[in-house]
């Protein structure tokens, strides 16, 4: 968690370096963003499955995962900060489906075959997520879209309010005073 708070000095730090290796090099200036971009990608997945492996160590009891299973998360298809949400919140539901597969193996599954069961569920829900996703991205426009509408209405309201403050009509006929109402009665 500390090294995804520094994750900016770490991009930062990497473009610099980039830059420096390729100016060197003589490289063109679409090599050297296309290596950036590279380089943020490979640093987000390494920060990705990090943090992906320390939750599946703390869900399964764990102290690592085999190389086996690790390949198939990252042969999975699904982005590792995709698979590390699903898997948090189908964490109960995994447990679940968990405990009846050891019930009915007469508890001799390993712990990897677990997690690459899990996966394979996770998988299989994967579409269903992309879908939720694509629903919250809708929603969060929406009311960042009704945000923006509450606020214009609230300035329009303030204008409005500030403007009938503002305007006091002018009644007063005492000692020369003009009376404006009668003025325009009189014109129409």
């Amino acid at each position: 968690m500390i090294a995804l708070d520094n994750i900016d000095i770490y991009r930062k730090n990497a473009s610099d370096c980039v830059q420096e290796t390729f100016i060197n090099k003589k490289q063109d200036a679409a090599s050297i963003k296309k290596f950036i971009e590279d380089a943020n990608t490979y640093i987000m997945n390494w920060f990705d499955g990090t943090e992906l492996t320390a939750f599946l160590k703390d869900m399964y009891s764990i102290s690592g995962i085999d190389q086996f299973t690790w390949s198939k998360i990252k042969d999975s298809g699904i982005p590792l900060s995709d698979l590390l949400y699903m898997w948090k919140r189908r964490k109960e539901d995994l447990y679940k489906l968990n405990q009846k597969l050891i019930t009915k193996n007469n508890n001799h599954i390993s712990t990897e075959s677990l997690i690459r069961y899990d996966l394979k569920v996770l998988i299989n829900k994967y579409g269903s997520y992309l879908k939720w996703k694509e629903q919250q991205k809708i929603l969060a426009n929406e009311k960042e879209s009704e945000k923006a509408k509450m606020k214009d209405e609230h300035i329009i309201n303030e204008i409005i309010s500030a403007r009938q403050h503002n305007e006091k009509p002018d009644t007063d006929t005492s000692e020369g005073g003009v009376d404006i109402n009668a003025l325009v009665e009189d014109i129409f």
